[in-house]
């Protein structure tokens, strides 16, 4: 069958009938007893006999139309990949300009304003693979002849938002902040076009999280609303930056005083 032709990329198949089932109601039966003696072959036989049986078990069930529209929701929402710009105006601001996909509905988000503000917004209804493809070329297109460029990872500079932990790898509530942190930094900073958090460490007593950013001083700042919002122990955090080329970082905000910063 030639939509199976490509039965990498959808495997493992099951998967994705959990989430849109692509089978009709009367075969479910069939497919689960054909499913449950493919993995006794996987055992037996290999992988090679294991997939054969059950590209075998779905085809012979398989509703085409609910696949066809399976295969080409998973091509749309695979293939618009989000796109950051940024430029400086003519009053020294810098903006950004970024669009991605979102899969609940179906369109295509452009997200604007000024780095270290909350933008505004649209939503692009995208229900065609040329419509998804056009879109994407036509935003990098307009982007850099408005003058914006793209700012590659490399050239973003570094800040750390560092707490103390009350243990060597921290109790139940340093975890608890570790997720809550990145969550809401991860949030803040991409709604105000600044970046994204990329990481974090547990250790000696501390806990650090790594961001990369378009403007530390902004980000700096933008962090502490942030963590007094939404009360994440903004008087025990740490915040320091590193600027591009620099190997150190530089402490920027600490609530209590310390004489030496270290990650």
């Amino acid at each position: 069958m030639a939509l199976f032709h490509h039965f990498q990329f959808y495997m493992d198949i099951r998967s994705l009938i959990h989430h849109q089932p692509v089978l009709s109601n009367s075969a479910a039966k069939s497919v689960n007893k054909d499913a449950a003696e493919s993995v006794t072959m996987r055992e037996k036989k290999g992988k090679k006999a294991y997939r054969k049986r059950v590209i075998k078990a779905y085809t012979d069930h398989v509703d085409e139309d609910k696949l066809n529209s399976l295969k080409k929701k998973i091509y749309l929402t695979s293939q618009l990949e989000m796109k950051k710009y940024y430029k400086i105006d003519n009053k020294g601001q810098q903006l950004y300009k970024e669009t991605w996909f979102d899969k609940k509905k179906n369109v295509a988000i452009v997200h604007y304003g000024k780095v270290g503000y909350r933008g505004k917004t649209e939503e692009i209804p995208l229900d065609e693979v040329k419509t998804n493809n056009d879109f994407l070329a036509n935003f990098c297109k307009d982007c850099k002849a408005d003058g914006y460029y793209e700012i590659p990872q490399d050239k973003h500079a570094w800040v750390v938002v560092q707490f103390p932990l009350k243990s060597e790898l921290g109790n139940k509530r340093d975890l608890w902040l570790k997720d809550k942190v990145q969550e809401y930094l991860k949030n803040h900073l991409g709604w105000n076009g600044l970046g994204d958090v990329d990481g974090f460490d547990m250790g000696q007593k501390k806990l650090n999280i790594f961001c990369q950013v378009v403007d530390d001083e902004r980000a700096v700042s933008s962090i502490k609303t942030c963590l007094k919002e939404y009360h994440l122990d903004l008087n025990q955090a740490r915040i320091a930056t590193k600027k591009i080329g620099e190997k150190e970082y530089t402490l920027k905000f600490s609530h209590k005083k310390i004489d030496n910063f270290e990650l």
